[in-house]
């Protein structure tokens, strides 16, 4: 927390974005107190109008000073008072940006610039992740971070000890592993619910609790993907290549799953609200910092992208976490900017910075050259599957749906048919309690649905784009030799 800096340093205006305001109040609070010299600290909301605590006696009497004594539903009155403020103070005002699209609550806050650096006090504007135009240059903004390892280790411990639980360096990590992503007071929350009479700290039932409170983060949700690559048929190429990343040197602690990348981020240019731009700058900005790279999968429909994709989580042991752009998305001003960067917040929580990004793409035309460069470990191109593909896939879907007639299955093989569309057909014989054969006469394959889609696909994979299927670049006539060779 940057904000007891801030005041030392004469710095009149910041803003500070946090995901737990009382937590974030108290550590202000907490920091001040260290002071030799006293500085009080007010804190205002629309509710309660301006307070402070019964101890902080400077505060208490510079508050007692201002003109009126009831700020509540007010904040332009409250903040156009601050003027006669005592010295050494500073004031919190908690929802800011609530507030920042009413000219009179922008022209105040900039109104309290000069005084309040001459005074030595500081404004904190809790909650904003974006500022108004007028603001941006007068206000240093800070961001206060998710609980890190050591002190949601610290949470877990407190916890245990309020529930006379094991408490043992184990039981301590493995809550904090799985607690780490909410704020403290959520994991103080769900760590309380996970305990037991009989069985002390269930990190299971954390770890739970923790991923439906992710879900519930705009734009997020966890993978719940059983089986790793081996529930996958095909790809081989890509599957041995990222089980070598999942389990190299630099191993990730989270995959971040962004499906279909190209229809929120590849009109990015034409995007007249702004969003769009901000999304992609917030991405390329985290990771560049974090030194985060992934893969780019580029395919027809159905073609096991997403699948790998989601699968890749459980194949290394890690949290897969979607990233769904459009769902950060919101309808009030500085919504979408604020969710995207509290996205991006959890996410960083989750995995220490520490992840691996793979983008599903039906077309790179449209996607920013800038971002493309952050996908590092290659862009790969998923073909329809070949026959010696589609008999692994019929044969872990029979399995899965209980289809053993072998001849039904060696009559569809000659079938163009994706994965999805061998699920989908096994699916619905289950389903309907028909004949695999029959069940085909449901079936219209993307290879008949756009010829000249996939077409394009290929010509543009050709050469630019590694093989899924088989090492190296893809290639339509080496990659069908090859296969004819295996």
């Amino acid at each position: 927390m940057q904000v007891s800096r801030a005041f030392r340093a004469g710095v009149p205006l910041v803003s500070v974005t946090t995901g737990d305001p009382a937590a974030t109040i108290k550590t202000i609070r907490e920091q001040f107190a260290d002071f030799a010299d006293p500085v009080g600290v007010i804190v205002w909301d629309v509710v309660r109008g301006a307070r402070t605590t019964k101890d902080d006696i400077k505060a208490t009497e510079a508050l007692a000073g201002l003109p009126q004594q009831d700020y509540s539903g007010s904040l332009v009155n409250f903040l156009a008072d601050l003027g006669e403020l005592a010295n050494r103070q500073t004031v919190i005002v908690c929802n800011a940006h609530k507030f920042l699209d009413d000219p009179r609550a922008i022209q105040a806050v900039w109104n309290l610039r000069d005084d309040f650096k001459a005074s030595k006090k500081t404004l904190v504007l809790l909650g904003v992740a974006t500022l108004p135009p007028e603001l941006i240059h007068d206000v240093v903004q800070f961001d206060d971070p998710l609980p890190n390892q050591d002190q949601l280790r610290g949470i877990i411990s407190t916890v245990c000890e309020w529930g006379q639980a094991d408490a043992s360096q184990e039981t301590i990590e493995s809550g904090a592993n799985a607690a780490i992503g909410v704020t403290a007071f959520c994991a103080e929350n769900l760590a309380s619910l996970a305990m037991s009479k009989t069985e002390g700290l269930e990190v299971d039932q954390l770890w739970e609790s923790k991923r439906k409170k992710i879900d519930q983060t705009p734009g997020l949700r966890v993978v719940t993907q059983s089986g790793g690559f081996d529930r996958i048929g095909g790809c081989d190429a890509y599957k041995n290549f990222m089980s070598k990343v999942l389990n190299g040197k630099a191993k990730p602690k989270a995959i971040v799953f962004i499906d279909e990348i190209e229809k929120c981020l590849g009109a990015s240019g034409s995007d007249t609200s702004g969003v769009s731009q901000d999304q992609l700058g917030q991405l390329l900005s985290w990771m560049q910092d974090k030194r985060a790279t992934g893969t780019i999968l580029v395919g027809p429909p159905g073609a096991a992208k997403s699948a790998v994709a989601k699968a890749a989580g459980s194949e290394g042991g890690i949290p897969t976490i979607q990233l769904d752009l459009g769902g950060t998305k919101g309808s009030l001003v500085g919504q979408s900017e604020a969710q995207i960067r509290e996205a991006l917040k959890v996410i960083d929580a989750i995995s220490g910075g520490e992840t691996l990004w793979i983008a599903t793409c039906n077309s790179l035309t449209d996607l920013p050259p800038e971002l493309k460069r952050r996908f590092k470990l290659g862009t790969w191109f998923f073909d329809l599957p070949d026959r010696i593909e589609r008999a692994a896939i019929w044969s872990l879907y029979a399995a899965k749906f209980g289809h053993t007639d072998q001849a039904q299955i060696h009559r569809l093989l000659d079938c163009e048919w994706t994965g999805a569309e061998i699920e989908s057909c096994c699916e619905i014989a289950d389903s309907l309690g028909i004949t695999l054969d029959q069940a085909a006469a449901y079936i219209v394959p993307v290879a008949k649905q756009a010829p000249e889609a996939i077409a394009k696909l290929r010509a543009g994979a050709e050469g630019r784009f590694l093989s899924a299927s088989v090492p190296g670049p893809y290639t339509r006539q080496k990659e069908i030799a090859k296969r004819t060779i295996e």
